[in-house]
């Protein structure tokens, strides 16, 4: 373009982006090709999530509901299957730790929100993916969380190694 003798990018690249701008290319690619509008702005950004794992649903309309859960505590169980399934900072794409203080980060924050959720939903959930902490009358709250957390870890870690070698073969 430099060879052309009509070329002069000071004028002619301020007169292109003005037509790009009346002609309405400016808009179209930044509202509909990029999304930029309020509506997505506004909007959560969705988690990607790590692996997929068939969790045993509950519908709270269903009674009588597992373990004697209230209608409350029933709607939070697909709350923590979407903890659970969320990805951990710190790991590659086989499932190996390469920053070990992001990874504990990671599983702190974890174990920090699932904490904040009911204990018979999380006993539910712990039961449900095979997470018994220890035989005992009396199972305290953070032994349950402790056991989902070591549970994600595990098999996130097992999920995207399969992951990679099913890529290789």
């Amino acid at each position: 373009m430099w060879r052309l003798p009509y070329w002069d990018p000071t004028r002619q690249l301020v007169v292109d982006a003005m037509h790009c701008i009346l002609e309405g290319v400016a808009h179209h690619h930044f509202h509909i090709v990029l999304g930029l509008t309020d509506i997505s702005a506004a909007s959560k950004p969705e988690v990607a999530q790590a692996f997929t794992h068939r969790f045993t649903k509950v519908d709270p309309e269903d009674t009588p509901l597992p373990d004697e859960m209230t209608v409350k505590e029933a709607k939070t169980i697909n709350s923590i299957h979407a903890l659970l399934m969320a990805p951990l900072a710190g790991l590659d794409n086989n499932g190996h730790i390469i920053d070990h203080v992001e990874y504990d980060a990671s599983v702190q924050g974890l174990s920090k929100r699932l904490s904040n959720r009911n204990t018979k939903p999380l006993k539910f959930v712990a039961l449900d993916v095979g997470v018994v902490p220890r035989d005992s009358p009396r199972i305290y709250k953070n032994e349950w969380v402790n056991g989902l957390v070591s549970w994600v870890s595990y098999f996130a870690a097992s999920y995207l190694t399969a992951a990679s070698y099913a890529v290789i073969l």
